[in-house]
């Protein structure tokens, strides 16, 4: 009964089985995954999010979305696997997309079609390319929209070849996933991580930040990530921007701020690089050309209302005396071989995850005020995505808060919603400490002086599964667009400094423009 015991006899089982089927790959479960890696070799693997795959199976990192908070699972185990117990990428179990919850509100357990329109929207790319960066032998695909007919018949061409492209991605670069190493820490609330994938000082960079705040990744270009020697690299992303350059021409050893939007995934590519001969543009795509002194882009992109420095590096420091950026004379200034300018794209911005406030590691809560106009065109995307995902969804189907993609919601986000409550269990004189959700009636929302519905959000969709809990949410569908909006929102008390985390927009995707005011 001793743990060495239960070890043993685990391996003897494994080692009959092997015999017996040398070709059978097996899943261990449960106590299984303790045993640690010289238990998973040879055929075995361990458990990708360390617990039953059920949503309500894990306490839940706070999000709206299903997909994101499963991919946050999905990275924390594979830090554990590959730090604590040093797993050989071949085993490394992956979880793309999640699992439906087969629990009513009741606690039954459903065995029939229960909850099949389940599709997270806007959360199962982030929830992929967890997977690709981290496990890229073993992508285990849980859900996909098959099981209600309107939902397999609306996942789009471009969202399959997507998917697939991502697949063969892992098939094509195995050579360089193979080194896989994590580069940032675990992910967290605060902070981002991600994962090198580097063969012979090239190959890839992945890069989550989970939150819904704008947050900063530091990598720096050395042994940290698997750079060993080299001179010059460049880095570019090709995800979600496929072919943009990044800072420039870099340095063995130079530190690279990367700054991550909320809620977002970025993958790069980092090669040598030699001298330039051609104009290498920076932080956009688009094209370049160099003659007679004038620089001239076309083509080049933004979030709609962003600002934005574009750089250009020149094959040598030849003074440029115009910019022509999309048609548009340009102002821009010269260091050396290079050119930045400074754009600003027309239109009201307004991106994912829009933050109507500001974070502050010291606030412990009250209320916070704040304004908030929702540009016409966020309707209008939401129009066409009801349009293009016409799903009708239930009462039911709409508790879980990813579902129903075309409504605009309201997040306010608190890092660990949770409070330490003592109890005493029948028959015992020893308290307990056990953390319960902070409900929905210690919080308050008002919009223009009315008070507004919150709801509570749970990773397992009913109120009975609690470390899966979320937070609370509004639904704001039905605000007036291009209107200044009130916002007042009053906190729970006893909150920690830098808890709160913000107050959030979600459902809400990135535009993109050439137009320039």
């Amino acid at each position: 009964s001793s743990a060495y015991q239960q070890w043993y006899g685990c391996r003897r089982i494994l080692t009959l089985l092997r015999e017996r089927a040398p070709k059978l790959i097996i899943d261990g479960r449960q106590q299984y995954q303790q045993f640690g890696s010289w238990t998973w070799l040879a055929g075995t693997y361990p458990h990708p999010i360390m617990g039953d795959e059920q949503p309500g199976s894990f306490v839940a990192f706070p999000d709206l979305s299903t997909d994101r908070v499963s991919a946050a699972r999905e990275r924390s185990v594979a830090y554990r696997l590959m730090i604590d117990d040093f797993i050989p990428i071949e085993i490394m179990p992956g979880f793309i997309t999640h699992q439906t919850q087969r629990f009513d509100a009741k606690g039954d357990l459903h065995r029939d079609d229960f909850r099949i329109s389940d599709w997270d929207y806007l959360g199962w790319k982030f929830s992929l390319l967890s997977s690709i960066s981290t496990a890229p032998f073993n992508h285990v695909i849980n859900y996909i929209p098959a099981r209600d007919s309107v939902e397999f018949r609306s996942f789009s061409k471009e969202d399959k070849a997507f998917f697939n492209y991502w697949l063969d991605f892992t098939d094509k670069n195995m050579s360089y996933l193979k080194n896989i190493k994590p580069i940032l820490g675990q992910p967290m609330v605060g902070k981002c991580d991600g994962t090198s994938a580097i063969l012979k000082d090239k190959g890839y960079i992945f890069i989550f930040n989970p939150n819904y705040r704008q947050l900063s990744a530091d990598i720096s270009l050395d042994n940290s990530i698997g750079l060993t020697s080299g001179k010059k690299f460049i880095l570019k992303e090709i995800y979600p921007v496929d072919g943009e350059a990044q800072k420039g021409r870099l340095s063995f050893g130079e530190k690279v701020n990367l700054v991550m939007p909320g809620i977002s995934a970025r993958v790069f590519k980092i090669e040598p690089v030699l001298n330039n001969t051609k104009p290498i543009l920076i932080n956009s795509t688009g094209t370049v050309i160099l003659r007679d002194k004038s620089l001239v882009l076309n083509n080049i992109k933004g979030v709609v209302g962003s600002d934005k420095i574009i750089s250009v590096v020149l094959p040598s420091s030849e003074k440029i005396n115009e910019v022509i950026i999309n048609g548009k004379k340009t102002h821009f200034s010269q260091s050396g071989e290079r050119v930045n300018c400074k754009v600003q794209f027309k239109g009201a911005y307004f991106p994912k995850a829009y933050s109507l406030t500001n974070y502050d590691q010291s606030f412990k809560g009250d209320s916070v005020n704040a304004d908030l106009i929702i540009p016409q065109r966020i309707f209008d995307q939401l129009n066409k995505r009801k349009i293009a995902w016409p799903i009708i969804y239930s009462d039911d189907d709409k508790l879980a808060p990813w579902l129903a993609p075309s409504r605009l919601l309201l997040y306010i986000q608190i890092a660990d919603p949770y409070r330490e409550v003592k109890s005493k269990s029948e028959g015992e004189n020893n308290m307990t400490v056990h953390p319960e959700p902070i409900r929905k009636s210690e919080y308050s929302l008002f919009i223009d002086g009315k008070p507004v519905e919150l709801r509570e959000a749970y990773n397992g969709v009913y109120p009975n599964v609690e470390r899966s809990y979320l937070g609370v949410y509004a639904d704001i569908s039905s605000l007036a667009p291009d209107v200044l909006h009130k916002i007042e929102v009053k906190l729970p008390g006893g909150l920690e400094p830098g808890q709160f985390q913000g107050v959030f927009v979600d459902h809400v995707e990135n535009e993109f423009t050439t137009e320039l005011k």
